[in-house]
């Protein structure tokens, strides 16, 4: 494990709004999965391809099926405002659009050990947080 990714939530998310999907078994299977080269889904919400994205998978249902085929079980994770979640980050995860009106707000949270990380990188994070400008989800990158 090199990483706990989680989110802070701030609205109600049931059955029926949008929120957290975890694959249930998938971290243990992460090896397994990427030992293959493997093309990311081309997703209507994919990046623009000219922006390299080393640390996003877009996962196909071929992908999500190869995961339960091997007993991996899809979990939507309701929350109430004020709950907060963590996952290994080679957990197989995604958002899930709402089928209602209720907003999905929350704040992501990405963890690693602070050894990872050099001065220079950890200066660049504070230049990021003082400009809001996002960066990936390696925090000592």
């Amino acid at each position: 494990m090199q990483a706990v990714q989680g989110l802070l939530n701030y609205a109600p998310n049931g059955p029926n709004d949008g929120g957290l999907m975890l694959m249930k078994g998938s971290a243990k299977l992460f090896d397994e999965f990427f030992a293959y080269k493997r093309e990311s889904f081309d997703h209507e919400d994919a990046p623009p391809p000219e922006i390299k994205f080393m640390d996003l998978f877009l996962f196909s249902e071929k992908d999500v099926k190869w995961f339960q085929d091997r007993g991996c079980e899809l979990v939507k994770i309701n929350m109430e405002p004020g709950d907060f979640v963590l996952w290994d980050s080679r957990t197989m995860h995604y958002a899930r659009l709402p089928e209602g009106e209720q907003i999905r707000h929350v704040q992501y949270i990405c963890m690693t050990p602070r050894r990872f990380a050099t001065p220079e990188t950890l200066e660049l994070k504070k230049q990021c947080f003082e400009t809001y400008t996002g960066t990936t989800h390696w925090p000592h990158w």
